[in-house]
């Protein structure tokens, strides 16, 4: 069971990291020049930074220079952008980091248990040593990690079950409502 959960986490963090965030289409890629007497009746979303068309819901990312479609968030872990395209396998990723912290949480103790059963020493110097000390901090650190990234997947499924991101749900609050939300299953199947 925990080998699969270690590959389930690692598998969908390398897909994160290497998936396509949803770089804006090779089409949309050439510079743009408007007429001015055009620019009354068009409305074009810019990135002035990359000085192209930018399609509704993307974001310039300043890390990667890029704009990226429907980004999230420029993720510190994976080192990319969680755009349009992975952010399925960051949410696997953060569900299987979670399902990987719980088995060293839950197997660990049984290590220790095992641990001093084959061990003869005094009770005070086994816990002092090394082989007790590690899995200790293994537990300690995986509930850490195990809750901080429980957080971060709640607040991710909630912001799916809006069709928002998490750059849009400041955005959104500032304007007054979400134009793209289309109901709770609808909006997971996106």
């Amino acid at each position: 069971m925990g080998n699969n959960d270690l590959e389930m986490a690692a598998g969908s963090g390398l897909s994160s990291l290497q998936g396509k965030t949803g770089e804006r289409p090779a089409l949309m890629k050439h510079v743009v020049d408007i007429d001015e007497g055009v620019q009354d009746f068009v409305r074009f979303r810019m990135c002035w930074t990359c000085k192209t068309v930018r399609p509704p819901r993307s974001h310039h990312c300043s890390i990667c220079k890029r704009c990226v479609m429907r980004m999230d968030h420029h993720c510190p872990w994976t080192g990319n952008c969680i755009g349009l395209k992975n952010h399925k396998f960051f949410i696997c990723f953060m569900f299987w980091t979670i399902v990987a912290c719980l088995y060293v949480v839950l197997s660990s103790p049984l290590l220790c248990h095992k641990i001093t059963l084959a061990n003869s020493r005094e009770a005070r110097d086994f816990l002092m040593s090394h082989t007790v000390l590690n899995p200790m901090l293994a537990i300690i650190i995986s509930m850490g990690v195990a809750l901080g990234v429980s957080i971060l997947l709640v607040l991710h499924l909630c912001f799916i079950s809006r069709n928002e991101t998490t750059i849009e749900s400041g955005e959104f609050l500032m304007r007054g409502g979400n134009p793209f939300r289309l109901g709770r299953k609808d909006n997971f199947e996106q």
